[in-house]
Formats: structure tokens, C-alpha cells, sequence
């Protein structure tokens, strides 16, 4: 559900003030403020908004319907709130999101577009991340970035097969292995 502006609502007007309405409502409140209070609905560029910043509140009311980008978005965070309910059908670039962050929720919901990239999306992020995110989705993404880029893999595999086919290809081209999940 989102926000409607009140008298208690900042409006984000472009990416650059969200980042310093974020950072003053952290220094105000501390890292465990609830920012629903910005209204986001106006900006298309989340990248690098919560990059290596201690907040870990409330997001759960923002009105994501607009954005494009999500690259770095939570990187070197603790970050763990509930976004499970984000409207990410516009998204087209969500790499290296959630990378070395404490996210571990559901977002198995999310409809991100066919063509987003989402090459490491939870690389090297040390919670749990198998139990509680859709290891398959995102088995599956990282293979369909992979055959946009023009290496050959069948995206209908299982996922026994699509986690085996994922190591392999990060073997060829040179990429940690342990920047997804291993078990099935």
C-alpha cells in the first residue's frame, strides 16, 4: 500500500535527495526508524541508497512502481526488513543488491521485468539466504542474464541441473562459486 503525502511526508524529488532524506532520517532516528514517511513514488534510481549504511527500519510502504534501478541498492548493509510486497515490474537492473548484506527475506513474489539483470544479486550475503529466499529464482535469473549475454545454457533445466550448469559457467568464466547458493 502506498503512502499518501501528509504534512509528515518528505517527498523524494530525484535520487540524491531520497539518499540525504534517508541519511538525516537515520542520523535523526536512528538505524531502526521507519522511513515510510518519504514519499519515493516520483523516483526510478535506487541504486547504491542503502550502500553500507546501518539502517535496518521500516521500507515496506514504499512505493517502488516506478523504479528501474536497484543495482547495489542494500550492499554491506544489515538491511533485513519485509519488501516482500514491492511492486518491482519496472526494475531492469537489480545486480549486486543484496551483496555481503544480512537480507533473508521472501521476495519470491516480486515480479522483476524478463529483461532485468540480476547477475549476483545475493552474492556472498552471509544470512542463511537458501531457507528463507527463493533459491531457485535466482538460479534461474543468474542463467537467463548469462544467455542475454550470449552464453548458451537451457533456462528450462531443473534445478539440480541449473545449480550444476551455474557452476560450471562460473568456473568458465572466472566467477566465485560461492557467490550463490549450493544447496537445492
Amino acid at each position: 500500500m502506498p503512502i499518501r503525502p501528509t504534512a509528515d511526508t518528505a517527498v523524494a524529488t530525484t535520487p540524491e535527495h531520497l539518499r540525504d532524506l534517508v541519511q538525516a532520517a537515520i542520523e535523526q532516528h536512528g538505524p531502526h526508524c521507519d522511513l515510510n514517511t518519504i514519499d519515493v513514488s516520483r523516483i526510478d534510481d535506487f541504486d547504491f541508497v542503502f550502500e553500507d549504511s546501518p539502517f535496518n527500519g521500516d521500507l515496506s510502504r514504499w512505493n517502488t512502481s516506478r523504479v528501474v534501478c536497484m543495482r547495489q541498492m542494500f550492499e554491506w548493509s544489515p538491511f533485513n526488513g519485509d519488501i516482500s510486497q514491492w511492486n518491482t515490474s519496472s526494475v531492469l537492473d537489480a545486480q549486486i543488491m543484496f551483496h555481503i548484506s544480512g537480507f533473508a527475506r521472501d521476495i519470491s513474489a516480486w515480479n522483476l521485468s524478463p529483461q532485468a539483470k540480476t547477475l549476483f544479486m545475493f552474492a556472498k550475503n552471509p544470512k542463511g539466504r537458501a531457507a528463507q529466499t527463493p533459491t531457485e529464482w535466482v538460479v534461474r535469473a543468474f542463467l537467463t542474464d548469462l544467455i542475454k549475454d550470449g552464453y548458451t545454457c537451457d533456462p528450462s533445466l531443473s534445478l539440480v541441473q541449473a545449480m550444476s550448469e551455474y557452476h560450471r559457467l562460473s568456473a568458465a568464466l572466472g566467477f566465485d562459486p560461492n557467490d550463490m547458493p549450493r544447496d537445492v
